[in-house]
């Protein structure tokens, strides 16, 4: 009877944890293998909601470098100086506009990869801020779109001004303890995994009928995968969903996230289909 509850209690302790550590290795995939991190955020960046965010904001910060309301004011006569800032929001929304569709086009696409991976390197390095430079690209691009002339119009300005170089997280935001935080939890899921496994296996040794406890252990395996998907799915939808871009993120998160789970599902059910075939044991 004191084996049969061991066994259970390991079982326990085992699901517990199972249910943190997928979700944890899954963060240090995306951390530690630049691939993975580029995939997810290919497909966050893809999202037609997430681009047009991007392109709002990138617009938005080119504009607050170039101090675009003051300039369009000294272009207007001193009496129309009124109407600068509707003019300045019109052109914003164009700009945005044609920034979303520039975000789609080949050469921008062409530097996305490299652009990405010089992100997950800050990143992964532990470094003050986290700087994306696209004046190269911004530079080619409107040159490939726009022609020669276009594109050393773009040139002059990206080299006079901090335009096309965007800080993603500055040392003094609270973006940079997240950052922090993220980074270490790599271990703690590869810790927790191991954890999970002894558990798992101590289990089915300990156990006055192993055969029955081996499909227990692939059951709870299974089983504690399936919930911890489950349950970040409905944290991230609960802590994003409440912007159309935070739910496109919460849903290409939850989706490359199942996919990783899948595996520990399967290993679990084949554990437990495995239990069934070996028949009882004397």
């Amino acid at each position: 009877m004191t084996r049969r509850r061991t066994s259970i209690a390991l079982l326990a302790v085992g699901f517990v944890l199972a249910v943190l550590a997928g979700p944890l290795r899954y963060v240090a995939t995306v951390i530690e293998d630049d691939d993975a991190f580029v995939s997810l955020a290919t497909d966050v960046i893809d999202d037609p909601t997430v681009r047009r965010e991007v392109a709002r904001h990138v617009t938005e910060l080119t504009f607050e470098s170039l101090e675009a309301d003051v300039a369009v004011a000294d272009l207007l006569p001193e009496q129309a100086r009124a109407i600068a800032a509707p003019l300045t929001r019109i052109a914003s929304e164009v700009v945005t506009d044609a920034a979303f569709v520039v975000l789609d086009a080949a050469p921008v696409r062409q530097v996305a990869d490299p652009a990405l991976r010089d992100v997950h390197a800050q990143l992964t390095a532990g470094g003050d801020d986290v700087v994306v430079d696209l004046r190269a690209t911004m530079v080619r691009t409107s040159r490939e779109l726009g022609g020669p002339a276009v594109g050393t119009g773009v040139a002059k300005v990206v080299t006079a001004t901090d335009v096309g170089a965007f800080t993603l997280v500055d040392s003094s935001s609270p973006g940079a303890d997240v950052v922090d935080a993220v980074l270490g939890l790599p271990d703690v899921g590869e810790l927790l995994a191991l954890v999970v496994a002894v558990a798992l296996a101590g289990a089915v040794v300990v156990s006055p009928d192993r055969r029955a406890a081996l499909v227990r252990a692939g059951l709870v395996l299974a089983a504690a995968s399936a919930a911890g998907l489950l349950a970040v799915a409905a944290v991230l939808h609960l802590v994003l969903g409440r912007t159309a871009v935070g739910s496109s993120v919460a849903r290409i998160v939850s989706t490359d996230l199942a996919a990783h789970q899948q595996g520990a599902i399967v290993a679990g059910v084949v554990v437990a289909a495995v239990g069934l075939l070996l028949g009882p044991r004397p």
